[in-house]
């Protein structure tokens, strides 16, 4: 069996890494040609690589890590790194989702449950130690997302993304489109020509030509409201 590790960096690719290798799998580079159980691990900071995993899982079976994107927007800033890579990086774990990856959010209280599900469903026997994970400071293992203070960029794409994290973080909600009710434009009929009789000499407003009082002309409804009240025309009867 071969198992691929498409990760964003510092959001759990070794601590998964490893439980495969302690379950057998030979840790093998992805440039290599893998037979038997091998585990490989790649970063998907660009598109090229993503493209990669994703023409591969044919062949492969894909375990993502995952870990709330403010706890690994943390780790990024507390190693200086830039953080726009980051943003990019999150918005491809969808596609890895979709396409059949099994997800774990290493982070969540929930888990283990996602260490059974992949257990069963492989056929394997993994074992996971969750108190090897280094705490220092360049870590934020020991954190909860509630512990740092995000970007308003990470909020936002929190919310961006909520429609796939809320499947693994009880505490993101999905974002639902705000949607912006259209005002019904208000009927502006005032410009048409409607049907009046003269009560004296007057302009056709439709032909433009002088009508005498009685005939039936054509004026703009704005201006026959006027006329009316001024008693040069009534409605025809």
């Amino acid at each position: 069996m071969k198992i691929l590790i498409p990760t964003v960096p510092h959001s759990g690719t070794h601590l998964i890494h490893d439980m495969f290798a302690q379950a057998g799998f030979e840790s093998s580079p992805i440039q290599n040609k893998h037979t038997g159980n091998t585990v490989t691990t790649t970063h998907i900071d660009r598109d090229e690589r993503l493209n990669r995993v994703l023409s591969m899982m044919n062949e492969y079976q894909a375990v993502t890590p995952i870990r709330h994107p403010y706890l690994v927007e943390e780790s990024w800033r507390r190693r200086e790194q830039p953080l726009e890579p980051l943003y990019a990086s999150l918005r491809r774990l969808p596609a890895l989702y979709e396409a059949g990856a099994l997800v774990v959010p290493v982070d969540s209280p929930q888990r283990d449950k996602y260490i059974k599900r992949i257990n069963k469903s492989l056929g394997i026997n993994l074992k996971p130690d969750w108190k090897t994970v280094v705490n220092g400071f360049h870590n934020t293992h020991n954190l909860t997302y509630k512990d740092v203070k995000p970007s308003d960029e990470i909020k936002a794409l929190t919310r961006e993304l909520s429609y796939f994290l809320s499947n693994f973080y009880e505490d993101i909600m999905v974002e639902q489109p705000k949607t912006v009710k259209k005002k019904r434009a208000k009927k502006n009929n005032d410009d048409e020509l409607i049907e009046v009789i003269a009560l004296r000499k007057m302009m056709d407003d439709q032909t433009q030509e002088m009508a005498e009082p009685g005939d039936i002309v054509m004026k703009m409804r704005k201006d026959a409201r006027i006329m009316q009240d001024a008693g040069t025309i009534k409605l025809p009867i």
